[in-house]
């Protein structure tokens, strides 16, 4: 029985070491494409992780909903760059949409790859974004810009189909 307890109390701190790491990278995110005083913290409850921002007080809008995605998943794809996960640092959103988000957090997030891909000084990750909305302008060319996409005709759709 010591045993066990043992075990699950190592277990608990691995885990909450995890999502220390995971909350660090996703609220410094979230402050990064809101403003600094936003927080974001990624908690584990009995069936599922719990995403939470905080702009003076708790935040449940829909654009909110939509940021809290991007920014775990971007939290995600950095520990990758990092080495600590078992994924590789390859990350595809599929529209995500200045109507979603806001236009200024939509903007931020593509120059906060930008950033990121300076900071990192090697080909470390590649972040695909399929959207409607166009991307800043400064950012709507090579290296960044890589191809450009069509509802029809078919052949002009990514991998050439629906997905």
């Amino acid at each position: 029985m010591t045993k066990e307890r043992e075990r699950l109390a190592a277990f608990r701190d691995k885990q909450g070491l995890t999502f220390g790491r995971i909350t660090e990278k996703f609220s410094a995110i979230i402050r990064r494409l809101i403003n600094e005083n936003a927080k974001g913290a990624v908690t584990l409850s009995g069936d599922r992780l719990q995403l939470t921002v905080d702009v003076d007080g708790d935040r449940r809008t829909a654009a909110i909903e939509s940021l809290k995605v991007l920014a775990f998943d971007l939290a995600c794809l950095c520990l990758s760059i990092e080495g600590a996960t078992r994924i590789p640092a390859f990350l595809v959103h599929d529209s995500p949409r200045e109507a979603d988000l806001g236009l200024s957090i939509y903007d931020e997030l593509f120059r906060l790859m930008r950033e990121l891909e300076e900071m990192t000084g090697t080909a470390a990750f590649q972040y695909i974004v399929t959207t409607t909305t166009r991307p800043p302008d400064d950012l709507r060319c090579d290296p960044w810009l890589r191809l450009t996409l069509r509802g029809a005709p078919g052949s002009e759709r990514l991998m050439a189909r629906d997905l």
